[in-house]
């Protein structure tokens, strides 16, 4: 997908203009503006798990971290997490990449 090559210039741009907003958190950036940014007129199988009705640790292709640089361990199905809707809302974690 040749969009994801430039997701780096986004994340960062938005990131920047968010900063000082209420909006700051990378979950929120993902889905107001990064994926607006990615979408096209075709069905995206990988955007379409990024929303609100889908816990963060089943989006597909995003990995996470908390502030203290601890990751989000989304590959036991069985962890908690994977289910966790309250992580949306979480102020401390943050995206740490994008991609496989």
């Amino acid at each position: 997908m040749a969009a994801m090559r430039y997701l780096h210039i986004f994340i960062f741009f938005f990131r920047e203009l968010g900063a000082s907003s209420s909006y700051s958190c990378d979950v929120k950036l993902l889905l107001e503006k990064v994926k607006l940014s990615l979408q096209s007129t075709s069905e995206n199988l990988l955007l379409s798990s990024w929303n609100s009705s889908v816990p963060v640790c089943q989006w597909r292709g995003v990995k996470w971290v908390f502030s203290d640089g601890s990751p989000l361990h989304c590959t036991d199905l069985s962890s908690p997490q994977w289910t966790n809707f309250s992580l949306f809302n979480d102020s401390t974690l943050h995206l740490l990449s994008l991609g496989d």
